[in-house]
């Protein structure tokens, strides 16, 4: 067994991932998800949730739901240390707040806290909502081809109906376990 390996073995403690974007963009009703594994009437979060869940095998995480009103938005920052991977939630129904959304996004990973080699998964959510925009309007739109910085994938999801939310997750645990030295 190697060193890292042994070591593993004994640190059990939980990755820290955040779930962050604009309010009403589903990060309360995504956090209830993968907890429960069905749907759970939700309010808006005021502050924030903790819940901690295993997401993969062999990965436990520390989910912090952080509330998304522009009012508190300034407080995230102190959730930034010693993350292991963020999603950030996309309102994909409301084209209105898309360039709202867009800056805070670089906002959050341009953060000197931030480190650059953490994993983002970009959940485009309300994809059940006639209208709501694609995979690639959402890239194109947040220019993430010239987003470099992070490990990135964006996955079109509806919290409502459960698609695309499981594949996402598979994706964003995979992420994090190949870059478990790194952060």
């Amino acid at each position: 067994m190697s060193c890292f390996g042994l070591l593993e073995c004994f640190n059990k403690e939980p990755k820290r991932v955040l779930i962050l974007g604009l309010d009403g963009s589903g990060k309360t009703t995504l956090t209830y998800l993968l907890k429960y594994k069905e749907l759970i009437t939700t309010l808006p979060t005021v502050g924030f949730n903790i819940e901690e869940l295993q997401i993969a095998k062999k990965l436990t995480v520390r989910l912090w739901d952080v509330g998304g009103h522009h009012k508190v938005r300034h407080l995230w920052t102190h959730f930034y240390m010693t993350t292991s991977g963020i999603i950030y939630m996309i309102d994909a129904s409301t084209r209105e707040r898309l360039k709202e959304s867009k800056d805070e996004f670089y906002h959050v990973l341009k953060h000197p806290d931030v480190k650059e080699n953490i994993p983002v998964l970009i959940f485009t959510n309300k994809i059940d909502i006639e209208g709501s925009l694609s995979i690639n309007e959402i890239i194109e739109y947040f220019e993430l081809k010239e987003f470099v910085t992070n490990p990135w994938c964006v996955q079109n999801c509806s919290t409502q109906t459960q698609e695309g939310v499981w594949k996402g997750i598979k994706i964003f645990s995979d992420m994090i376990k190949q870059n478990k030295h790194r952060t």
